[in-house]
């Protein structure tokens, strides 16, 4: 005849054993987020002289050939989607050494202001969509010498 104890202890074995089953499952599959941004070149609101690529950085391993990224200039924020051209050459893809790590390269930017858009899909099948924006700054304004003779 079992004891008191044991028949306290054997309710909850079957909950250790699903424990353990679930700490298994890695935590991309088991959590049924949405895939998040956690960093981003360039940085979100910033302002940059120049950029020659976008590099996203998500909390989860992406599937690859599923992922979009498209760079418009604030003027064309107000366009429907199909309406806008994005400055992004080819088509984005993954760093093969980091299958978080987003990368698409993008056309040399004239001063304005910029919106980055992605939508992604995870190995889980987990979607993320959002946007980050960034400004890159007209050039600085050489000062030219009244007197040609004075710059030395």
């Amino acid at each position: 005849m079992k004891t008191a104890i044991q028949l306290y202890l054997g309710k909850f074995a079957g909950l250790g054993v699903l424990m353990a089953a679930l700490a298994a499952v890695p935590a991309d599959i088991r959590d049924g987020l949405p895939i998040k941004m956690v960093r981003s070149q360039p940085v979100a609101g910033c302002t940059v002289a120049e950029t020659y690529q976008v590099d996203l950085h998500f909390d989860r391993v992406l599937r690859r050939n599923l992922n979009q990224v498209w760079v418009y200039p604030e003027q064309e924020m107000q366009m429907p989607k199909e309406s806008r051209t994005s400055l992004v050459r080819g088509s984005p893809y993954l760093n093969f050494r980091d299958q978080k790590h987003l990368m698409a390269e993008v056309m040399p930017l004239p001063p304005g202001h910029y919106f980055v858009m992605w939508d992604v899909t995870g190995i889980d099948q987990g979607k993320g969509i959002g946007q980050i924006d960034f400004r890159v700054p007209e050039p600085p304004v050489r000062a030219v010498a009244a007197n040609p003779a004075a710059v030395r």
